[in-house]
């Protein structure tokens, strides 16, 4: 069996259900974004899934949550793992942390984790492999999948209802001094005493599931009644890590829509009007930019604009060189641009004014709606009036070195 499709057409749990009932093995990978996640079958049920985003979702850093390991213990773990290239769970179980009785208890919360959040997803491409397994040596389980569908869309109908009272994801949360409640009257669960030491008044509510052992769906829930009771009350807003996260991933993917649609429409008006021409003005362009701007080496491949999970990749791997962010996305979209701006350049003296113009005003048509989807945003970066400015330049046809 072969599918493929996006999750707007065919819903998580349907898919879920057409490799249930047709007894398959094998992978299904979702993206969405930079997200990516995929679940093992074998013979229809669940046996294990990996994501590669969310740190919480992580082994190692979930045993951690749940006190099962210590930070040192981690540690350990991470370099024998980097070391032998052994698997993180093997691993534990071989050092003698944990019996593989309870890594796999621990394993089956941690899939639980990535695939309910899979129920929350309404769009998103999807592929399933058949007959692909897990990494040799990787510990898995087995949970029935009707199962998991039943509880995966009660949970999402909770989640709905409480995510209507849960605070928004940039306030900061803290405990209540004066709770008017009598101390005799305050009945705790353990998961609830647990997620009230976590309200400290600087962590959010993604900061909070973020740490919290619960998972999502748990927490939330403990924070509800907590909230509900008044012994947790919002404060001040803030820029959350989980804010800036989406922002990032926002900006560079506007920012590829926009560079993209501009270099095709100076593409496909040089090919009507030069023919073969048109690919040598944008090897001369791109050639002349890599020089004077290296990100561009990072940002194409075969002489074409990266696709957007790649993008953000390469944006969040100049950290490594201690870029500031600020200084990263401008690196970005400064080469981008002067790539633009060049190429624009190159075409006027081919082509003329007239259909230069012609160009810019296509240009301004074809990312107006990118343009459009995240204002604010947009605004911050100053991406639209930046792009304008480069329009205006190009038109003077000046020769760019």
């Amino acid at each position: 069996m072969s599918l493929t499709g996006n999750l707007n057409t065919v819903s998580f749990p349907d898919l879920l259900q057409l490799i249930s009932s047709s007894k398959k093995s094998g992978m299904l990978t979702l993206m969405r974004q930079t997200q990516r996640k995929e679940i093992y079958f074998q013979e229809g049920n669940i046996v294990y899934a990996t994501s590669s985003n969310a740190e919480e979702e992580l082994l190692g850093n979930l045993l951690l949550r749940l006190g099962k390991i210590s930070q040192q213990e981690l540690d350990e773990v991470l370099k024998l793992h980097r070391t032998t290239g052994r698997m993180i769970g093997t691993t534990i179980v071989e050092m003698g942390l944990l019996k593989k009785e309870e890594l796999v208890a621990c394993l089956k919360l941690q899939i639980e984790e990535i695939v309910y959040n899979l129920f929350s997803w309404k769009e998103g491409d999807f592929t399933f492999q058949d007959g692909r397994e897990p990494v040799e040596g990787q510990i898995t389980t087995n949970m029935n999948t009707i199962n998991v569908i039943m509880e995966g869309t009660r949970k999402i109908d909770e989640m709905l209802e409480m995510q209507k009272s849960l605070p928004k994801d940039n306030v900061v949360l803290k405990g209540n001094p004066n709770p008017k409640i009598g101390s005799s009257a305050i009945n705790l669960s353990l998961g609830e005493f647990k997620t009230l030491l976590m309200v400290d008044g600087d962590k959010t509510y993604p900061d909070i599931l973020a740490v919290s052992p619960l998972g999502e769906y748990d927490a939330s829930r403990a924070l509800l009644r907590l909230l509900d009771q008044g012994l947790v009350l919002p404060g001040e807003k803030t820029q959350t890590k989980k804010d800036k996260k989406r922002e990032e991933a926002v900006i560079i993917e506007i920012l590829l829509q926009v560079f993209s649609a501009s270099y095709s429409v100076v593409d496909k008006i040089l090919l009507q009007k030069l023919g073969k021409v048109q690919e040598k003005l944008w090897d001369k362009a791109l050639n002349q930019k890599k020089c004077i701007f290296p990100v561009l080496n990072h940002l194409m491949k075969n002489g074409t604009l990266i696709q957007s999970i790649e993008l953000v990749e390469t944006y969040r791997n100049m950290s490594l060189y201690k870029i500031p962010e600020e200084i990263r996305f401008h690196q970005i979209f400064q080469g981008l641009q002067s790539l633009l701006l060049s190429y624009l350049t190159l075409a006027h003296h081919f082509v003329g004014e007239d259909t230069t113009r012609k160009m810019i005003s296509a240009i301004k048509k074809s990312t107006a709606p990118y343009l459009l989807k995240e204002r604010e945003i947009v605004k911050k970066f100053d991406l639209e009036d930046d792009l304008y400015r480069t329009l205006k330049l190009a038109l003077k046809g000046e020769e760019i070195v």
